[in-house]
């Protein structure tokens, strides 16, 4: 199932993409792949997960290279090359890159396509898209201030979840 979603957003991003200015955005796309090693050395370390894809033909590792340096900032690149003019629009569009990837979610969990581990459950993924995207965005726009603030998202997720970092 994992491959089947990885096409797709390869495709999307393929067709949709604004890939005359990915220049423009390569800070932002890096920024999205930064996020996600963070994650994955963290869960490694002490192999302790919030979630884990399950790999449905590579393997885990590959899976993870997949959706770190293709994925996510694929999707940066996508969602920030498509960004609109006028609040309104801008709200829509946030709103429908969250629901896009709580639904992904959705039909990976129902093919057991993702496991859930340490209290983390489907509504924390909505939050985490909530962040996430908005994150991005502030990224795009002001790194200056998404650094910092990501580093406080990153030190509550931890508290929260109880990560251990390095025991």
């Amino acid at each position: 199932m994992n491959l089947a979603v990885d096409l797709l957003i390869i495709l999307a991003v393929w067709r949709w993409a604004d890939w005359r200015n990915w220049r423009k955005y390569h800070a932002s796309m890096l920024f999205a792949t930064m996020m996600c090693l963070l994650y994955n050395v963290m869960a490694l370390t002490d192999d302790y997960f919030l979630w884990k894809m399950v790999p449905s033909y590579f393997s885990y590792t590959v899976e993870e290279i997949i959706h770190c340096f293709i994925l996510l900032p694929g999707t940066a690149l996508l969602f920030l090359s498509t960004w609109p003019q006028g609040w309104r629009r801008q709200i829509k569009h946030l709103l429908k890159w969250i629901i896009i990837y709580i639904i992904g979610e959705i039909i990976l969990s129902y093919f057991e396509g993702i496991q859930y581990f340490n209290g983390w459950r489907l509504g924390y993924s909505f939050l985490f898209n909530c962040v996430m995207f908005p994150g991005i965005l502030l990224h795009y726009k002001k790194p200056h201030l998404a650094y910092p603030l990501f580093f406080l998202v990153t030190l509550w997720g931890v508290w929260y979840f109880k990560i251990p970092l390095g025991s």
